[in-house]
């Protein structure tokens, strides 16, 4: 990854505030996606979450062969997470991810600018 540009510290549940907003698909906190959160070197953090926030409709989620978010679902993830905050940055780190604890899930890397 290219150098990162200088990022803001904030606090991990501050941080897993934002993450269940953003990963929210209803009118309700507890309609969130959101697995966890994990703090990243360099000030970037990463929130892991269900593939079912990106709404694969009745295609089921299977666990051997998950469906792949397109690129213009990433993109579209992207901008929401930095239209709920003008400091937010994401630096193109996303993807499926089989995680020791949650199994088959999405994670997305984001920090947010010092200014």
């Amino acid at each position: 990854m290219s150098k990162l540009p200088n990022l803001q510290a904030r606090s991990l549940d501050a941080v897993q505030r934002f993450a269940t907003r953003a990963l929210n698909r209803g009118a309700n906190a507890e309609d969130t996606e959101l697995l966890g959160v994990e703090a990243l070197p360099d000030n970037l953090y990463r929130a892991y979450f269900r593939l079912e926030f990106f709404n694969f409709g009745e295609q089921a989620v299977n666990v051997d062969d998950p469906p792949t978010p397109s690129k213009s679902q990433w993109n579209t993830l992207q901008k929401r997470i930095k239209r709920m905050d003008k400091k937010a940055f994401t630096p193109r780190s996303y993807g499926n991810i089989t995680h020791d604890e949650w199994g088959v899930c999405c994670y997305i890397d984001f920090g947010f600018f010092l200014a």
